[in-house]
This record gives structure tokens, sequence and C-alpha cells, in this order.
């Protein structure tokens, strides 16, 4: 991919793969040359026959020049109409929204223009049709000095790599077909076609670190340094992006295996990691399994992590801090109990390991509250299904003769009580004064009982009991009382559940 040096020959060859379905193209066009070109060459492929449609051209105006801001975009403008294409402009106060979020106009601005960019993508995509396609026009240039930029703050792996090529966005993919195409290409393609562009004169100015970066460091450092340095930092954004991509692989695979619950998995027959994990609807890893990994795969791991439950709970896109990523990480090793909340996620640690689920679940999990109900006993089958606080569950109550010998014998789901004198069963939450009578003599606190259980502190509370309206008989899926225990002869009822 670095041997390509034609601009147009590089946006054919990324976008003939895309191309195989219908779909919109949009591109970002600021009246600079390295945009002019993109638009210049976009609009041939279209005249082509190459593109499906002709490409909409989308313009932010920043209003961070005056006049001269107002010029780009006449000028975008004109150059839309005359080859009869379509364009989109966002006017936005990019000093204001710096002041408001106290970010650095460099940043402002790259943060409206992206907004722009996914809302106008969004309202204009035909559910229809494939993700839209988003070019931009960063070139070699741009890409050596995000890769500089990036080592100077100390960035890992991804940093280094770089812009990439293809990123798949929420709304639309984004493509950068010229990252190994040198300015002075682009412009000599201009030049021969007669294309003028504009100049942006704060690209002189060295108020912002890329500037300098451009303007000083870099022509010094090819000057003392390395000559050839712009290769030198493609080559290597080229090798790490390659390295990145494995170990994201990697990482993606260990996710996979390590996550709790698994598709399918019967909570009670499972991990207690992953009966906690279906009944909080989070997502879990185990923690023995997770130290095991190497440092490296574990930040992997954690990142994506995060962004798959960002992905299934619709959280806004995330950009994990190192800092936040150790954080998380160090929660592994804590007690059972703790909390931490991060970009909206709560993470929970648990007896085996650690659940992540988003704040909005986590808030509900604290104000959720039930009735109790009751169910009566006679001589044939009663069932009834409710939601009861976490669980939405069908449970069947019959009376029948005695015909287990154990009660080993029964599953977690279902139990068998003695029904002398019982005309009916009550399911409600556990009270803090309720006691647990074990089979093997005396009694316990049921808040004791949890620990025995391993039931996180967030759970108990929404763990429904069987009582007979005095005495806890059952706590389903993890305990029976040795209260009304069936003899034999006697008649008995047997209760089972399952969740729904």
């Amino acid at each position: 991919m670095m041997e390509r040096e034609d601009g147009y020959a590089a946006l054919r060859s990324l976008l003939k793969p895309f191309l195989t379905v219908p779909r919109r193209l949009y591109c970002a066009v600021s009246g600079g040359a390295d945009s002019m070109a993109l638009a210049t060459f976009s609009d041939a492929l279209w005249q082509e026959g190459f593109l499906p449609e002709a490409p909409v051209l989308l313009h932010v105006n920043h209003g961070l020049r005056g006049q001269a801001s107002d010029a780009d975009e006449a000028f975008v403008c004109a150059w839309a109409k005359d080859h009869g294409l379509s364009v989109a402009v966002g006017h936005f106060d990019v000093r204001q929204h710096a002041k408001d979020t106290g970010t650095s106009i460099e940043t402002a601005a790259r943060n409206v223009r992206y907004t722009f960019f996914e809302e106008q993508i969004r309202n204009e995509h035909d559910s229809g049709q494939a993700k839209p396609l988003l070019l931009l026009a960063h070139h070699a240039q741009d890409q050596a000095e995000s890769i500089l930029l990036h080592i100077c703050r100390g960035s890992g792996t991804d940093g280094l790599a770089g812009m990439r090529p293809c990123e798949e966005r929420r709304s639309y993919w984004l493509l950068r077909p010229f990252l190994f195409v040198p300015k002075q290409k682009l412009i000599g393609a201009l030049q021969e076609r007669q294309q003028t562009w504009r100049e942006d004169a704060t690209n002189g100015q060295r108020e912002a670190t890329r500037n300098r970066l451009r303007l000083d460091i870099l022509p010094q450092l090819r000057n003392d340094v390395n000559p050839a340095l712009d290769d030198a930092l493609l080559r290597l954004g080229v090798i790490v992006a390659d390295e990145s991509d494995y170990m994201e692989d990697t990482a993606a695979a260990c996710l996979a295996k390590l996550v709790e619950p698994k598709s399918g998995q019967d909570p009670f027959s499972s991990s207690l990691l992953a009966r906690n994990a279906h009944l909080l609807k989070s997502m879990a890893l185990p923690r023995q399994a997770f130290l095991a990994l190497p440092i490296a795969l574990q930040r992997r791991v954690i990142r994506q992590w995060v962004f798959s439950l960002a992905k299934d709970k619709k959280i806004e896109p995330i950009s994990l801090l190192f800092r936040d990523i150790e954080e998380i990480r160090g929660y592994f090793s804590k007690p059972t109990g703790k909390w931490l909340e991060l970009y909206g996620i709560m993470f929970l640690t648990d007896f085996e390991g650690v659940h992540a689920l988003t704040q909005k679940r986590f808030m509900t999990l604290e104000t959720e509250e039930e009735t109790p109900f009751s169910l009566p006993i006679q001589s044939h089958m009663q069932q009834v299904t409710s939601r009861f606080g976490l669980w939405t569950m069908t449970f069947q109550a019959q009376a029948t003769p005695a015909t287990v010998s154990s009660l080993a014998s029964l599953p977690a789901a279902c139990c068998a009580l003695n029904a002398e004198g019982l005309s009916g069963l009550e399911w409600r939450f556990a009270l803090s004064e309720d006691l647990f009578i074990k089979f093997g003599g005396g009694q316990k606190p049921l808040r004791k009982m949890w620990n025995a259980w391993h039931v996180p502190s967030l759970l108990r509370k929404h763990w429904p009991v069987v009582t007979d309206g005095k005495d806890i008989l059952w706590v389903p899926g993890l305990g029976r009382s040795a209260v009304r225990k069936v003899q034999v002869g006697q008649a008995m009822v047997t209760i089972n559940w399952r969740r729904v």
C-alpha cells in the first residue's frame, strides 16, 4: 500500500471493494488543495460511471476566519454547482464551542466537524442501502504528522499506527484514500486539470501544535536526522497497524472465550459468575482466567469488553484513556462488593470476577420493586407467570404423593415440600429479619447465607424466596431450608420454576 502515489488510482482502488452493493458517497471538502483533489477525483469517477451515483459534498464553516471562512464556503458551493453536485453546509461557532467544552480550538473544530458529518449522513441514509462512505483527504504528510504527534504524546500502539485507511463508524464507513499519497502529487494533479483551490492562512500560524510540527519540527528532523523521515514514519505506521490488528483479533478471541454469560446458557447449570451475570444482565469476566492473560492482552480485552457493552447498549462512542483501562484492570484484584463508574458503565466485583453493566441498568436495579404474590396449592397443577424483580418466571405447584427418596435428586429449579396443613405458598423478596433453617441443624440469618451462596449485594434484594407465610422454605436456585421436610408416605408439594 505504501507504493501508491497517484491520488486518483488510490481513490479508485480503495473504493472498489465497497461498491459491490448500493451505497451513497460523501466527500468532506474544505476547499483546500487536498480536499479539492478528493472532490475532483470523485467527480471524475462519477462521470466515468465507476460510481453508482453522484457524490455529495460536505462542508463545515467553522466561523474562525471571518470573511475568509465565508469565501471558502462560497467557493465549495460554486464548484459543486458547476459540476452538478449537491453540497450540505454546516455553520458553527467553534470558539464558543471550545470555551463551553474546555477544549482547544483544534479539538473543538474536529468535534463539530465529525458531529456534523454523523448527523448529516444519518439523516440522509436510506435504510435499504449499505452503510454510506465518507471520504476524507488526509495525505501522506498528514499521516506522518499524526504518527509523530502520537509519539510525542506517549500514545499506545493504536496511536503509533496513525490514521487508518478504513474505519467503520456507527452510521458510515470512513475512508482515507490519500494516506500514502504525497501532498505535492495532489497539487500536481490539480494543476494539470487547471483546478484552483483555497489557501487557509491559519496553516502558517504556529499556535496549533500540529502546525508547529509541520512548520518547524518535521523540517528540522528531515534536515538533521533523516531526509526520508516521512517514509520512515509511514513505514512505522504500517508495521504497527498490522501488529495492532493481530493483537485486536487475539483479544477478540479471548473476550469471546472469557465473557459470561454464554448464549443459550442455563443460569443454574453454569458458574456462579455466569448465574449472576444472567440476573444482572451484565457482561462478566472471570477473575482468574483474566489475570492469567499477558498484561498487553488484558488491556486489549478490557477495551473490547467496554466497546462491546457500549455497542450492545447503544452507549455513545467511547475513547478509553490509559489510566481508566488500568483502573478497570485493577478491579480484578479487588475483593467482592466493590464498584466503579466510568463512561456510563458500572464495574462490579463479584466472588469469581467482574461485571460490567450500564449505569442505567444499575440504577434500575437500585429502584426496582415488586409486590409479593401467593400461589394456592390444590389437587391439580397451579401455574402462574409473573415478572418479579429481576425475574420473569413461570411457577408451578402441585400436591402429589411422595415419590422421591432424596431431596438431592431434585434439580435446583425444583423443590419438594411436606404438604400437610399447607394451603398456599408466598413468593416475595427477602426481609432483613428472615432466618434460614439448615438441614444440618441450626439457623442463620438469610443475610449471611447470601455470602455462602456468593450472591452480589446488588442482587440480594431482588432474589425471590418462597415461604408458607411464616418460614422460608426455598430460595430458588440456591437452597432449600429444613422447614417442611418431606416424609415418606405423606403428600408433598413439588414446585418447579423457570426463568422466561
